[in-house]
């Protein structure tokens, strides 16, 4: 029984199952997720009420059908904080004996590795003159903050704090490598990340505040468990704020849309079933009214194969 991680969590991750078959698979998070929907996936998704008081944030139950051994959970979480899923599989077939997966999720857990920029140079390289072209190519693609930080902290030190914060950061730095130089890239908004690192000295550069507030903050935390001191160097781009609003606001207008479409789809849904026509309508009022028909017959499908094993059981 394995979990099959994805680049990033906005694709499904897999949890196979090569030798039994699953009978349920639940899910429980101590930080809320948004669990997204699958058209592959046959599982049938139950969804509880989060119990903040017992560090349960997310709490939700996916049902299979027979013969199932691979299950597609598509999720997508809040950047900010650190958290654990774990997944508790039952198999279909006798000992019925619970497994558990958990994964940690790191503070920025919607960023991924990249190897280069778009349109610009490689990641790779980890020698000083190198990175900073890289960082100087960063800045002159987008509006980017700069987060500096200096102590008697050693690379590896600050490497170790960085896997804390990061997911795909390797375990070791190379060998004989005095500084370590990753590029990511938040798989949502598309903003960038360039870090730099050597024995005292980290420079961070990013065309996102929150990004670099959250760096902060837990690089932070880390330096003072190790008890070590580190002074930070904070440099705001002139043009950071109004970027991050025309990056943001695709996604704001998406969901207005989708909130207008919601509040027109029942009264829609209602003025077709009392005229029985709906030809008259406009071509966006047609669709809205075909996508709640949709949901409809996918509710009640589900509700009649909750009654098919209601029965069988």
């Amino acid at each position: 029984m394995a979990l099959l991680p994805r680049h990033h969590l906005c694709n499904p991750t897999y949890i196979n199952c090569e030798q039994l078959l699953m009978s349920l698979c639940a899910l429980q998070s101590t930080v809320p997720l948004v669990l997204l929907d699958l058209p592959s996936n046959v599982a049938i998704l139950s969804k509880s009420p989060a119990d903040l008081a017992s560090g349960n944030a997310t709490l939700a139950t996916y049902r299979c059908q027979e013969s199932t051994n691979r299950l597609s959970i598509k999720f997508r979480a809040r950047e900010g904080i650190a958290g654990k899923i774990s997944a508790y599989i039952i198999p279909a077939i006798p000992p019925k004996t619970c497994s558990v997966i958990e994964v940690q999720l790191p503070p920025l857990c919607m960023h991924q590795m990249v190897s280069s920029i778009p349109g610009g140079g490689s990641a790779s390289q980890q020698d000083a003159s190198q990175a900073d072209s890289l960082v100087q190519q960063l800045q002159q693609s987008r509006p980017c903050s700069e987060l500096v930080l200096q102590g008697n902290f050693s690379v590896h030190a600050f490497h170790s704090w960085l896997r804390d914060v990061l997911p795909d950061v390797p375990t070791h730095l190379p060998a004989n490598s005095s500084t370590g130089s990753y590029l990511f890239k938040q798989s949502q908004l598309g903003t960038m990340l360039s870090c730099w690192y050597t024995d005292g000295q980290a420079k961070l550069v990013c065309d996102s505040i929150t990004t670099l507030a959250i760096l902060q903050n837990t690089l932070l935390a880390s330096a003072t468990a190790a008890k070590q001191q580190v002074s930070i160097r904070y440099q705001l781009h002139p043009q950071a704020l109004q970027h991050c609003c025309g990056v943001l606001w695709p996604f704001l207008e998406e969901q207005r849309a989708l909130a207008r479409r919601k509040k027109l789809g029942g009264a829609l849904q209602e003025l077709h079933m009392q005229e029985g026509d709906a030809s008259f309508l406009a071509r966006e009022y047609k669709d809205i009214i075909s996508t709640q028909s949709g949901k409809e017959n996918t509710q009640n499908g589900q509700d009649a194969a909750d009654d098919t094993q209601g029965l069988d059981a």
